[in-house]
């Protein structure tokens, strides 16, 4: 078990690393009990002290990299077994590189690796530290600690009230980092917007053409709406039947392809049983959506929010321990 320090005046004590665009003057510094800080880098203007035994027990790359017969001997005085410096070259850092999500991502990162609270506060510092997880062969530890840090990103505030932030739109993307993470409640939550969206226009040309290109995530996406579409076309056979035997006239035939139908239905007692009968098309599977919209309200009057997907059908190896 990890312990927690008060901030020394030589350092900083990394705890619940929060989105900063200031740099941390002094080391950060990572506690193990027992244990004494043995491996120090120094990325952009930041260093971190950290434990070799930690990284090599999460990291394939790190078990192979750390003791590789081409790193030179440090100094006898050393306090540190292992140095590494991040060096940047202006002419090769690629166009829109942001040095400020890049930190904040690594931070973040590497609080992962010590199972220590941190929050995910953007699409593109998820898309990084995902970047890097994957980099030095430690996804496993980063699926295990995201719930945490996705429960209070403001990714997932309502648009309405937040217009910087609409997880719906980007939801096509995250699909497919989703999947790279093997996170079950994240790849959920974009499965269930891009299933809402797949024929209406909220889902880009250009995330329609990446999930179309991609053979294992397309079947999937059949399959669910097969099984999606074969209830929607149940609650039309129903209302169908409603409406010629007992002349619900008020309904127009639009009407029957959108969920606000079920909410029409439920205010009108007349046909309460009829929906009853189909209200789990109402339900909402978003775990992280803080809208507080359901299906045919909202920012989803045109999309239901009820698929399910089980843990068997995820498009990965779940018995896979390290990938």
């Amino acid at each position: 078990m990890l312990g927690v320090l008060e901030p020394s005046a030589e350092s900083y004590i990394a705890n619940d690393f929060q989105a900063s665009n200031t740099h941390h003057p002094r080391p950060i510094v990572f506690i193990s009990p027992g244990s004494r800080p043995d491996v120090r880098f120094k990325v952009f203007k930041d260093e971190y002290h950290q434990h070799s035994a930690i990284l090599r027990y999460h990291s394939n790359f790190f078990r192979q990299f750390l003791d590789s017969p081409d790193k030179r001997a440090g100094p006898a005085s050393s306090s540190f077994c292992y140095e590494y410096l991040s060096i940047s070259q202006q002419p090769d850092t690629p166009p829109g590189f942001d040095f400020i999500t890049e930190s904040s991502a690594l931070g973040k990162y590497r609080c992962a690796l010590y199972t220590r609270p941190y929050t995910i506060t953007s699409q593109q510092e998820l898309i990084v530290v995902t970047r890097m997880a994957d980099y030095y062969c430690t996804l496993p530890i980063l699926s295990a600690t995201l719930t945490g840090a996705l429960f209070n990103s403001p990714m997932f505030e309502d648009p309405r009230l937040n217009p910087e932030q609409n997880f719906c739109e980007i939801s096509g993307q995250l699909l497919f980092t989703a999947r790279t993470i093997r996170h079950l409640e994240l790849f959920r939550e974009c499965f269930t917007h891009v299933i809402g969206m797949w024929n209406d226009k909220a889902l880009s040309s250009h995330d329609r053409e990446l999930l179309e290109a991609d053979s294992q995530l397309l079947t999937l996406i059949y399959k669910v709406r097969g099984e999606l579409s074969s209830v929607v076309l149940q609650l039309q056979k129903d209302l169908l039947n409603v409406y010629v035997h007992e002349e619900m006239a008020w309904f127009g035939m639009d009407d029957l392809l959108r969920p606000l139908l079920l909410e029409e239905l439920y205010n009108c007692n007349a046909w309460t049983n009829l929906y009853y009968s189909h209200r789990d098309l109402l339900a909402s599977n978003l775990g992280f959506d803080k809208s507080g919209c359901r299906a045919g309200e909202g920012i989803y009057e045109k999309q239901f929010l009820c698929t399910q997907i089980s843990d068997e059908d995820m498009p990965w190896d779940s018995d896979e321990i390290d990938w």
